[in-house]
């Protein structure tokens, strides 16, 4: 390969990292003002342990409790969370407001509220920073369900826009079932790694509705910070035997006092 070649092709492929990596932390940042802005300690919530039906060995149930343990998602009860159901489009538009940690409606006396409730407040909210579209331009779909493929749209428009994620949307078999206004954002979050482990199989099926674990996963992807890493379980070492009490002198056992248990707060 020709000098001037080899070194065009690695400037292209650096000014590719560069305008990804701007892109991104463009989006970062704008996140982190959302952050500072809402009130962050409002979501403090539990997490998966609640739910009988996610147990440890589901293999979302670190992103189920990522997000349950930030209030990003609650339970369809108090013990369910119903994993496998698909999300609504007003779901995931409160899900994804609630990863902003956006205000409730605001108590301003002389500017107009969003009289719905936080689910409106958070399709509004969302829809006016760009995250979200209708199904045509007088409705918003709320009730339907949101696809995969509308899903990386949403995850797109929101952490990676201006990211040119090429042709690698072709890795799947079934790649022609992708929509075209959908096949730069997957492409993207393949290229960012954020579909690992989302979905099972070899295949996208772009159409199909994404489910309340699923969607976990993608937000776990983008936020987790891999290099918190759980503390290491202390190994246990052989004590030395206790000397046996000396003649006349009394055993006793030191117990801690019973304290009292703070009550569990309600969901």
């Amino acid at each position: 390969m020709p000098t001037e070649i080899f070194f065009a092709k690695g400037l292209s492929t650096m000014n590719m990292k560069i305008k990804r990596a701007t892109a991104f932390m463009l989006s970062a940042l704008t996140a982190a003002a959302m952050f500072a802005a809402g009130n962050i300690g409002a979501y403090a919530a539990e997490g998966a342990e609640r739910f009988t039906d996610v147990t440890m060995q589901n293999p979302q149930y670190a992103a189920i409790d990522f997000c349950a343990e930030r209030g990003f998602i609650n339970g369809v009860s108090a013990t369910q969370f119903a994993p496998n159901s698909a999300l609504t489009r007003e779901q995931l538009a409160l899900i994804w407001a609630r990863t902003f940690h956006v205000k409730p409606p605001h108590n301003f006396r002389d500017v107009a509220r969003v009289s719905g409730g936080e689910a409106d407040n958070a399709i509004v909210v969302m829809h006016a920073l760009g995250f979200l579209n209708g199904i045509s331009d007088n409705e918003y779909g709320r009730n339907m369900t949101m696809t995969r493929e509308q899903a990386a749209v949403v995850l797109f428009r929101t952490y990676l826009p201006g990211v040119d994620g090429g042709d690698s949307y072709e890795i799947y078999g079934a790649a022609a079932d992708i929509s075209e206004y959908a096949r730069n954002a997957i492409s993207a979050c393949i290229e960012w790694h954020l579909f690992e482990g989302a979905f099972t199989g070899d295949e996208l099926f772009p159409k199909n509705p994404i489910t309340r674990a699923e969607l976990c996963r993608l937000i776990y992807n983008l936020m987790h910070d891999e290099t918190e890493e759980p503390e290491p379980t202390p190994t246990p070492t052989e004590e030395e035997p206790t000397p046996p009490p000396s003649e006349g002198a009394a055993e006793t056992m030191d117990e801690p006092p019973a304290g009292e248990e703070e009550p569990v707060p309600a969901i």
